[in-house]
């Protein structure tokens, strides 16, 4: 079982290493079914002692060796480099470059959530955010979060909204950052688009069709090698 220390030291670790914001999405906003559905996705195991403790699952989620977010979000370079650790400010502005979403020198990383959090709704919603502006189509993604999930809300089901990101990703890592950026993605819809009041867009259009079950089978991309060309 973790002590309060193992606690203690998790939230100094998170906080050292620039990943403090994520950790408490993980651990206060998220349920253990999410934690769960994220560990799976990254093929590893909880140690044993840390089940049942919100923060020590998040923090193994975060930087578990080799199989956590911070090692998936990694290149080749950085694997190799001494003591070089990706914080969670930097790993957003990497997925925002992957999908070509312009960014300002020093945004600071609350709001690096938040653009990628629009840049999921206005993809997925463009008539709603063409209408409505970017709030709508916000509202629209927070609607279609709770109709894929029913009453329970699961995020980390709903996160298939966004598997579109997966093919602007040309990856040569050893392990594939996928499962790293659909959890950082899970993460943000949680902090910025969940909370909000899911009211009906006034635009007709609808949320695709795959998320309109009660509860969908769904379930995060594993991990996929792919060759340099």
């Amino acid at each position: 079982m973790a002590t309060d220390e193992d606690v203690r030291k998790a939230l100094e670790d998170a906080r050292e290493k620039g990943w403090l914001s994520p950790l408490k999405v993980l651990s206060t906003q998220m349920s253990a079914d999410e934690r769960e559905e994220i560990r799976a996705s990254l093929e590893f195991k909880f140690e044993p002692e840390n089940r049942g403790s919100a923060v020590m699952e998040a923090w193994e989620i975060i930087d578990t060796p080799r199989m956590g977010m911070i090692a998936r979000f990694h290149s080749l370079g950085e694997m190799v480099e001494p003591g070089f650790n990706i914080t969670w400010q930097s790993a957003l502005k990497r997925v925002l470059e992957w999908a070509k979403v312009t960014t300002v020198r020093g945004t600071n990383s609350e709001k690096l959530e938040r653009k990628l959090t629009e840049f999921a709704a206005e993809k997925h919603f463009p008539e709603v955010a063409q209408s409505n502006g970017i709030d709508g189509a916000l509202k629209a993604l927070a609607s279609a979060i709770k109709l894929a999930a029913g009453e329970s809300a699961n995020v980390v089901d709903a996160v298939e909204l966004i598997d579109g990101l997966i093919d602007l990703i040309g990856s040569f890592y050893k392990k594939s950052p996928v499962p790293a950026v659909d959890a950082m993605f899970a993460i943000c819809l949680t902090k910025h688009a969940e909370p909000l009041d899911p009211s009906p867009p006034v635009s007709r259009e609808k949320p695709p069709a795959r998320l309109l079950t009660k509860k969908p089978n769904l379930r995060l991309p594993k991990p996929r090698n792919r060759q340099s060309s």
